[in-house]
């Protein structure tokens, strides 16, 4: 009974995108192999619930000073008729999910839950604890299955604006 628990989102969601080009939703979509959420066959649209995380979550990705780059940080106006919240105990349970955030520190599983997700099609994507802040849940990501949206990348994205720059210089 998954499907009961399934919910709409309509609200704002921050991403960080290159500083040299133009915004293009249909550029959102990453096959990095370190996602957590998916694997570099699953097209993924990661976003975050304040500047604040997606800045955590860019520093998290970034491995060394060499691959640093300046980003504009967005607000994207984002509506999607499906999600389910990872953070509800309810939408746990009906998964199998016990122990808790912590949970979301094993990749393997992360990626099983996503995969099956997916596969099922019950949502366009899902609200989960940014590993940044596993203590504090109101500051998380979304992460959207790209061939679950409907209505595409385009169609997700209402609209966006500048809030932010990371400028980053050589030393």
């Amino acid at each position: 009974m998954l499907g009961r628990l399934v919910r709409s989102y309509a609200g704002r969601l921050y991403v960080h995108v290159p500083l040299d080009r133009p915004f293009d939703p249909d550029a959102l979509p990453s096959s990095d192999p370190e996602d957590r959420w998916s694997t570099p066959a699953e097209p993924t649209i990661y976003l975050s619930s304040d500047p604040g995380v997606v800045i955590a979550e860019y520093g998290r990705h970034t491995a060394s000073t060499d691959e640093l780059a300046s980003r504009r940080v967005l607000e994207l106006d984002v509506d999607s008729p499906a999600v389910l919240d990872l953070r509800d105990p309810d939408v746990l349970g009906e998964l199998g999910v016990d122990g808790g955030p912590i949970t979301f520190l094993d990749v393997a599983r992360c990626r099983a839950i996503a995969s099956g997700l997916r596969r099922d099609g019950v949502c366009e994507g899902i609200l989960v604890p940014s590993v940044a802040f596993l203590d504090v849940p109101d500051r998380h990501n979304a992460v959207f299955f790209v061939e679950c949206i409907a209505s595409g990348p385009r169609g997700l994205v209402k609209g966006c604006c500048e809030v932010a720059r990371l400028e980053l210089v050589p030393r």
